[in-house]
């Protein structure tokens, strides 16, 4: 079991979603792969909606778990393109096709095509060891 882990090692990770990270997407369900993340519900994806031009705070220091995370900010008027359930949101890396991130919604939520969608701010974060 790793004891220490610098704060630099922490936010190498958080700084790569920071500056890969460039569409937000809400899915249908938890994509393992960037296919399912930013492909449709008819090519055998998930995705719903997206946001393109994603804004980040941090890397910083977190108190509760100890550690270092990186703020998502809010995100207001993602595109819906596909109906169903929105349950899961992802980060992906459009320009190198990767799944950067992914975590189930805090409830799902039923989206329209041609609506939007609006996010509050969250923070993706990484513990210390203990």
């Amino acid at each position: 079991m790793v004891a220490f882990i610098d704060d630099s090692v922490l936010d190498a990770l958080l700084q790569l979603i920071e500056d890969d990270g460039n569409r937000f997407v809400i899915c249908s369900a938890q994509p393992t792969n960037y296919a399912q993340a930013n492909n449709n519900p008819g090519s055998s994806g998930y995705r719903l909606g997206y946001k393109d031009s994603i804004t980040y705070t941090g890397p910083q220091d977190r108190t509760s778990p100890a550690g270092r995370e990186l703020q998502v900010d809010a995100i207001s008027s993602g595109a819906v393109d596909y109906s169903g359930t929105a349950t899961h949101w992802a980060i992906i890396d459009t320009t190198g096709s990767v799944l950067l991130v992914t975590h189930s919604l805090s409830s799902s939520v039923a989206v329209s095509n041609g609506g939007t969608f609006d996010t509050a701010a969250f923070e993706i974060y990484v513990a210390d060891p203990s």
